[in-house]
Formats: structure tokens, C-alpha cells, sequence
């Protein structure tokens, strides 16, 4: 059975458009904030193609030859995706940020092994994030659950085929072959509701992140596929084709909704995870099944129109390289004639790259047109594996940095709470000495100051408490992210719950008998929209400072009323990149550390400082500027430390020589 029919090449067209026009418009402010979508779309199609596939040749055959399969997906998948990663570990090289140097060796190196969904699930990188800082192969995520699929369905497939051809042999007949085919079916609807559990509780219980990037969420895409294929089998088989006009009927509405999730389903919306994901791959397999069983139909005829056939032809080149174009041209600012020229120069890159990628590289290799390997699998393998081999040493030698940089920006500074696993908002006693409490309010900036807190603490005999989260500011306040047309799910999270907790420490504290002394520390809401009364605020504007200043002032007051006091710790302005140092002569060396908002951090500062001189002594401001920018001149390096892991947050090598600082003065101001 040939995988490529000009209907199904049109419903790859269209998946991959949506994802393109997603991604050009920044994500959930594009004309499709569905856009994302049509990777869902991938899933099923992948399942449908590969299991009808692998049941056609045991057909025709009477066995699976699962070490060809796996070669021809070599073959047709990972030429294509060396050339990329090659593309991208020099683009890093050239440009990148030094400082983001180590999480792209991670980012190439786990997109060559096929596990970038677990990496980029791990390491933080949100895929609905802002653009700004993002990896070039953030996008990978998804051929590493389709390559894992490809791993291991196959072999089951094998397994429960093979068993019944032998029962076959014994009974006569085909009927021990449909009742494995019942079984794989069987396999795969049980599969499918444990997945749609799993995505609906990793969503719920621990971050959209999790749930979105995780192989177990995304089984029930695969699933779909798998069981639309057994359905059109049994279907084929039925004498006289009944149905056909019910088929086309259903492939119509599957595509109007299809359609509408593209326009209509946010990024942020809960519904995804909670049965929207199934929805949308049931509204596709709606759409694979009725051209497939009527392949004359006019949805059939529109669907192999041959732009959209031309489109789909070349859809996995133009899916691997959009995403690296767009990180790598950035397009911001009004749609004006600029804005408009850069998306074109976007979109006309894009096209040719995949061209390029189809004639020069995709095409060859699967005719059989490869220099000394041609269609032997074993010369295949092997070039494979050296070709690995190439890329994995291209990308450590190009995001190489001397071991002790290399090793201080490895480390995370970050130190989650245990109980964040299950609540992205739970605080914790890192340190439980009993001289006095320290208590840390405040966003990931503060969270970087823990590698220096807990020795401090533990030197000190001191209990200090971590109330601080991940994009959450500690007023409370409801936050626009940057790229974002509105608050997102944390931002809310964050605005509903974030005071409580904080107020609950302070009160636990109280309840024993302790002052704490709260170190405040953020970087979250100083650059970004807030949402005040439905009305939407723009940082650096005269009300913008004055809700901070209002908002900080009332978290002095309910610290002061449960008997501590604040010291605000002041944000450094950017810094110049580490690249003037390791790369002074490419771009990589002029390329700034991604700190946004560097134009607000004077106002921020004032700020706070208003807020201490108001406070009544309940508050005090510790400088950091001449620590971090020694003569108003901040740096990279001092004394071969890294000072800043990406511009805003401290490494971990640093934060242990700040944070006794800070103590230090904020006691020293304090008591004066």
C-alpha cells in the first residue's frame, strides 16, 4: 500500500500550514491560535499510515520485517534532520547567546536521540512561551514521539501478527488473523483512554508542560490512527462497501471542526488537555477516513488539489525548517510594510529551504541515490550511525566553552520545592536552623539566590523558608506575559493563589513565635503588562509604576502586621554577554543575554525605593549595583565566575557570593 495519495497529502498541507501560520504569527496572537493543532493532526495520520502499512505487508507477505521498516524510516526521517541540526549547531555557533550555549548542546543533542520531548519537558523550555530566547528546535518535540512510536508499535504489532499466523497455520483460514487484528485494536482503545487520562492529570497535577510534551499524553493521537486503520480495513472488507456516503458525510464535518479548532482554540485553554486533544484527532480521522473509503468524493478531489498535494509533498521539510527560521528572524513590532516584508522573506526562506531538502536530500536518499550506501541496509545503518557520530561531534564542538564556564552554566541555580510537583505553588523550609527566619518572596530571580541562601542558613543556624515561583510575582498581581494577548494559566494561578501562600508562611511563622525577614526579589511584573480592574496596563507608564508601588506597599504592611520586615533587592541592568568574552569575533560575541524590559529596571528601582521610604522602617532596599556592575560597568565574568546564567538570573557560583552579601546589608539597614 503506497503512503502517499494526493487526498492524504492535502490533509498534510493543512496541518502544517496551520502550524506555520501559528508560528509566524508568534503563537496565540496569530490569525490561527489554533495553529498548533496541526501537529495532533501529524499523530493521527502517522498512526493510521504506519499501522495500515505494517498490516498491508503481512498481508501480501506473511510476516513484518521489522528491521526493514526501521531502515526505510531512517531513510525517509533522519537525512533531513542531520542537515537541520548541522543548520542549527552553526547558527548557534555564529549567533546564539554564549550563555544559552550549554542548553542548546542539550537541545541538539537530544533532538538526535529522538527524546527532545522528554529534554524540553525537563529543562523548562515552554512551548507556548514567548519567542524570544526560544531554541530553534523547540519543534522537535514532536518527531521524538513519532520516532518512539515507530520504535515500539511496530514490534508489538510483529508480535501479536505473528502469533496469529501460526495460529493460522494450525486452524486454517483467516479468522485467527482478524481476531489479532481485534486485539490491536483492543490494545489501542485501552491505550487511548489511559492516555487522555494521563494527559488531563499531568495537566492538572503538574504543569502544562508536562502534559504537553509527554509520550504518555500523546498515545491517544497514535491510538486514533491505529484504530482508524483497522476500522478501514474491516470496513474494505465488508461485502459491497456499505457506508461510503455516511464516510464522506462524517469526513465533512470532521473538517469543518477541524477547521474551527485551527481558528478558534487558544493555546491557554483547558479544554485541550481535558478531551479537546481527542476531539480534534477523532474530527481527523474523521477527515483520513472519509477520503480514504471514497476516494472520488469532491472533499477526496479538493483535498488532492495540486498545491495543496506540493505542500504536503514537502510538508517535513517545511515543518523542520520554519521553526529555526522563525527563532532566527525575529519579526516584532506593528504590521506595517516592514513587518509584512520580514514575514514574506520568512515564508519565501521556509519554502526554500524545504525544497532544497526534498530534491537535494530527502529524494535521493529514498531512491536509493546515496554515494556507497544505496538501498543496502546495512550500508544505510551504518552510514546512520556515523552520520550521528558527525553531527553529535559538530554540535559539542560548537557550543564548546572552557570546562569552567561550561560547568557554571550547566548548573541550575533553581531549587523547586518538593511539593511543587503536585502544586506549582507550594513553599517549603530549605533550612530549618533556630537563630532567626529568613523567608524568600519573589519570582525565579529569587529562587537563583538558594545556592547561596541554604549555606548561609545552615552556617548561620538560621530557618529560611522559599515562597518564591516561577513567573510569579509576589503582589499578587495579574501579569500579561510578553507575546501573550492576555494573563495565561499560571499568570492567573499566580494572581489567585500567590498572596494566600505567602500570607500563610508569614502566619506559620508568627504562629511560632519567629520575625522573619522577608527577601523580596523579582523581575517578573517590572517589564510586563498588568490587568488591573479588566483594564490592561503597559510597563513604564506612570500607572504602571504606581499599582507596584500600591502593590508593594500592601505586602509591607500585611509582613509588618505579622511581624517582619522586607528588604527589596534591587534589579542590575543588563549586562554584556558572555560572547564578548568566548566569541569577540562573530556575532555570538555581540549578542546580548535575554533580558527584556532592561529600559524599565531604573523606574522598578525607584519603585521600591519609594516604597522603603514610606515604610517606616518596616522596609529597606539593598543595592546590588555595585556588585553586579563594579564602577557602572556590569560584566560577565569577575574573577572567573559567571555572574549571570541569561542575563537575568544568577548562577550558582555567583548567587553563593551574592546572597551573604544581601543578608549582610539588609541587616546592616535594617538595624540602622
Amino acid at each position: 500500500m503506497s503512503t502517499r495519495r494526493p487526498a492524504l497529502d492535502g490533509v498534510r498541507a493543512l496541518a502544517v500550514l496551520a502550524v506555520v501560520v501559528y508560528h509566524l504569527g508568534g503563537g496565540a496572537g496569530s490569525a490561527l491560535p489554533g495553529g498548533f493543532l496541526g501537529v495532533d493532526a501529524f499523530f493521527v495520520l502517522s498512526g493510521y499510515l504506519i499501522t495500515s502499512l505494517l498490516l498491508a505487508e503481512h498481508q501480501c507477505t506473511g510476516r513484518v520485517d521489522l528491521a526493514a521498516f526501521w531502515v526505510r524510516r531512517v531513510r525517509r526521517l533522519f537525512p533531513a534532520l542531520a542537515v537541520v541540526l548541522l543548520a542549527c549547531a552553526g547558527w548557534v555557533w555564529w549567533h546564539g547567546p554564549v550563555e544559552q550555549w550549554s542548553a542548546r548542546r542539550g537541545d541538539l543533542l537530544a533532538t538526535l536521540a529522538y527524546a527532545a520531548n522528554w529534554h524540553f519537558a525537563g529543562s523548562g523550555e515552554d512551548y507556548f512561551a514567548a519567542y524570544t530566547g526560544a531554541s530553534p528546535l523547540r519543534h522537535t518535540w514532536s518527531l521524538a514521539v513519532e520516532e518512539q512510536f515507530y520504535l515500539l508499535w511496530p514490534a508489538l504489532v510483529w508480535a501479536v501478527l505473528s502469533l496469529a499466523l501460526r495460529r493460522r497455520a494450525r486452524r486454517g483460514g483467516p479468522a485467527a488473523v482478524r481476531q489479532r487484528e481485534l486485539v490491536l485494536g483492543t490494545v489501542a482503545l485501552t491505550a487511548l483512554v489511559a492516555s487522555s487520562l494521563a494527559m488531563g492529570l499531568e495537566h492538572a497535577l503538574l504543569s502544562p508542560s508536562r502534559a504537553y510534551y509527554g509520550t504518555e499524553g500523546r498515545v491517544q493521537e497514535l491510538a486514533v490512527g491505529v484504530l482508524l486503520a483497522v476500522a478501514v480495513r474491516r470496513w474494505r472488507a465488508c461485502p459491497g462497501g456499505h457506508g461510503r456516503a455516511a464516510a464522506v458525510a462524517g469526513a465533512g464535518a470532521g473538517l469543518a471542526a477541524l477547521l474551527a479548532g485551527f481558528a478558534l482554540l487558544p493555546d491557554s485553554s483547558t479544554l485541550y488537555y481535558r478531551g479537546g486533544a481527542l476531539l480534534v484527532c477523532l474530527a481527523v480521522a474523521a477527515v483520513i477516513g472519509g477520503v480514504e473509503l471514497a476516494p472520488g468524493s469532491r472533499l477526496a478531489t479538493t483535498l488532492s488539489w495540486r498545491p495543496l498535494v506540493a505542500v504536503g509533498t514537502l510538508s517535513y521539510g517545511i515543518y523542520l525548517w520554519h521553526w529555526p527560521v522563525v527563532v532566527a528572524l525575529p519579526v516584532e513590532g506593528p504590521h506595517d510594510a516592514t513587518w509584512w516584508a520580514r514575514q514574506a522573506l520568512r515564508v519565501a526562506l521556509t519554502g526554500a529551504l524545504a525544497v532544497a531538502s526534498w530534491r537535494l536530500v530527502e529524494r535521493p536518499v529514498q531512491q536509493g541515490r546515496m554515494p556507497w550506501a544505496r538501498r543496502s541496509a546495512s550500508r544505510v545503518t551504518a552510514l546512520a550511525a556515523l552520520t550521528s557520530a558527525l553531527v553529535a561531534g559538530v554540535a559539542v564542538t560548537a557550543t564548546a566553552l572552557p570546562p569552567p564556564l561550561d560547568h557554571q552554566l550547566a548548573q541550575r541555580s533553581d531549587s523547586p520545592c518538593p511539593a511543587e510537583a503536585s502544586d506549582p505553588l507550594a513553599s517549603c523550609v530549605k533550612v530549618d536552623g533556630g537563630s532567626r527566619s529568613v523567608v524568600l518572596f519573589g519570582d525565579s530571580t529569587a529562587r537563583a539566590l538558594d545556592p547561596g541562601l541554604q549555606p548561609w542558613a545552615r552556617q548561620h543556624d538560621a530557618r529560611y523558608v522559599q515562597a518564591a515561583w516561577v513567573r510569579c510575582t509576589p503582589t499578587g498581581l495579574l501579569v500579561v506575559p510578553d507575546g501573550s494577548p492576555g494573563p495565561d494559566a499560571p499568570a492567573q494561578a499566580c494572581h489567585e493563589r500567590a498572596r494566600q501562600q505567602q500570607l500563610a508562611v508569614l502566619d506559620a511563622e508568627r504562629a511560632a513565635g519567629r520575625h522573619p525577614l522577608v527577601l523580596v526579589a523579582e523581575y517578573w511584573s517590572h517589564h510586563q503588562g498588568l490587568v488591573v480592574g479588566g483594564q490592561r496596563i503597559d510597563p513604564g507608564t506612570a500607572s504602571h509604576d504606581a499599582t507596584l508601588r500600591a502593590a508593594y506597599r500592601r505586602l509591607v504592611r500585611e509582613v509588618a502586621a505579622r511581624g517582619g520586615r522586607v528588604a527589596f533587592v534591587t534589579l542590575p541592568p543588563p549586562g554584556p554577554s558572555l560572547g564578548t568574552v568566548i566569541a569577540p569575533d562573530r556575532p555570538a560575541g555581540s549578542a546580548e543575554p535575554l533580558a527584556l524590559g532592561g529600559e524599565f529596571v531604573d523606574g522598578y528601582n525607584r519603585v521600591l525605593r519609594q516604597v522603603a521610604a514610606s515604610s517606616h522602617g518596616r522596609a529597606v532596599v539593598v543595592d546590588v549595583d555595585d556588585l553586579v556592575c563594579p564602577g557602572g560597568q556590569c560584566q560577565a565574568l569577575q574573577d572567573g565566575t559567571v555572574v549571570r546564567s541569561d542575563g537575568v538570573h544568577w548562577t550558582v557560583a555567583y548567587a553563593q557570593r551574592l546572597a551573604p552579601v544581601v543578608l549582610a546589608r539588609a541587616d546592616a539597614a535594617l538595624a540602622g
